[in-house]
């Protein structure tokens, strides 16, 4: 069922102008009359689409975040046939999955650059962390693997969702990014190595 076109390019002003409040103040300060100025619509029209300023951030958080799962769904479908770490289609796949990633969230850049800024959703964060360290631990199970690193797998499972996001989001923040490609290849490098390895000893 299609969506009203009225009603998406409403929504989608109000968003925007979220996206541009949080530019300049946190999203503790911003308020609804803020928004309705921007987005130029009036209160009644905010309140048609969301509860209050709360309801907006985690309608368009919700949307992230599902669409991403949605993503790693089709990526565990084409990976469906795979049963083993040592299944050499599997790592042939990886930057193919951080592509699919990737794309979504270049769609939700400007969102994206905002939440996970000091202007943004602190917890935000934590959902899209979380979200990972759920798909890693799913992963880890459907193919017979574990952490053998000698380090306790909460910490190691920090490390590698740790940095990460940290990479995804300098990516994200970015004024002039690499394109998909091209960062979905440095992902998949940085999966593959370890941290003594990106150092030059004289």
């Amino acid at each position: 069922m299609k969506q009203d076109f009225r009603v998406v390019k409403t929504t989608r002003r109000i968003q925007m102008a979220l996206i541009k409040m949080l530019l300049h103040k946190p999203f503790e300060k911003v308020t609804v009359t803020d928004l309705i100025k921007i987005a130029k619509i009036s209160r009644r029209s905010f309140y048609v689409h969301y509860t209050d300023k709360y309801d907006l951030l985690t309608k368009m958080e919700q949307q992230i975040i599902q669409e991403i799962h949605s993503s790693l769904a089709e990526d565990h479908q084409q990976l469906k046939p795979v049963t083993s770490f040592k299944d050499p289609q599997l790592f042939k796949n990886t930057e193919a999955t951080f592509q699919r990633i990737l794309s979504v969230i270049n769609q939700h850049r400007q969102s994206l650059a905002v939440l996970l800024s000091k202007n943004g959703d602190y917890q935000f964060k934590s959902k899209i962390y979380k979200l990972i360290t759920n798909e890693i631990s799913h992963r880890l199970s459907d193919y017979g693997a574990e952490i053998n690193t000698g380090i306790p797998s909460d910490y190691a499972q920090a490390i590698f969702v740790g940095s990460l996001m940290d990479l995804m989001t300098i990516w994200i923040q970015k004024k002039n990014p690499e394109p998909i490609s091209q960062f979905s290849a440095l992902l998949t490098k940085s999966r593959m190595i370890a941290p003594l390895e990106l150092l030059k000893f004289n």
